[in-house]
């Protein structure tokens, strides 16, 4: 299993297994259903810096308001 780091808009990154970003994204979801803290991998201006200077890549490749994601090595 790969691991995937979500941009946060504040705070550490989401790091999280699955077996592709899609997968990740779904426990990530589980994993954090009752904290709250989603809202955070949502901000459009967040995403957009980290796909482009950090290489990240969108979970949706055609909504850049999509998360962004990039898979740890």
């Amino acid at each position: 299993m790969a691991k995937y780091k979500f941009a946060s808009l504040r705070g550490s990154d989401f790091v999280i297994e699955g077996d592709n970003p899609q997968d990740a994204w779904a426990k990530l979801c589980e994993r954090e259903k009752d904290n709250g803290t989603l809202w955070k991998t949502q901000d459009m201006f967040r995403n957009k810096n980290a796909v482009q200077k950090n290489k990240y890549k969108y979970l949706n490749s055609k909504d850049p308001n999509s998360p962004a994601y990039i898979e740890v090595k």
